[in-house]
């Protein structure tokens, strides 16, 4: 990459190179977008307009058996894609990952894979700390 120059998309290698939607893809089934300033003004910053979450890194700081709570767009069953929706449940280890990801109990449906896994979080407030996602 040329030296100032910012990408805008970025996933992990292991994702990318992973072959097919296995336990390597699953593992690294993240990704994030690089924004610059913008807007109207062409100098608003898209955290300050719209909001953002506390990012944790789960490794050492999430255990199994915390609460979590699953947001997505589920589009398949009795969902339409088009309405936001979340279930809640303590995290497990995911033994179809060989342990290495987590599961939850939950009946969301297809359409929600890149929706967002909060802990602390407040339903009243909707605010909470962004520490894994549907995949």
């Amino acid at each position: 990459m040329a030296a100032g120059r910012q990408q805008p998309l970025v996933v992990h290698n292991g994702y990318a190179t992973a072959g097919g939607f296995n336990s390597q893809a699953t593992y690294h089934d993240f990704a994030f977008a690089v924004v610059g300033p913008g807007g109207k003004s062409g100098t608003a910053q898209l955290d300050g307009t719209v909001g953002s979450f506390a990012l944790v890194s789960p490794i050492g700081s999430i255990a199994r058996g915390t609460q979590m709570y699953a947001f997505g767009y589920p589009a398949a069953g009795k969902y339409n894609g088009n309405k936001l929706t979340y279930c809640a449940g303590k995290i497990i280890e995911d033994a179809w990952n060989s342990n290495k990801t987590w599961g939850m109990g939950c009946n969301m449906t297809g359409g929600s894979s890149g929706g967002g896994w909060f802990a602390a979080f407040n339903e009243s407030t909707g605010e909470g700390v962004l520490g894994s996602l549907n995949s």
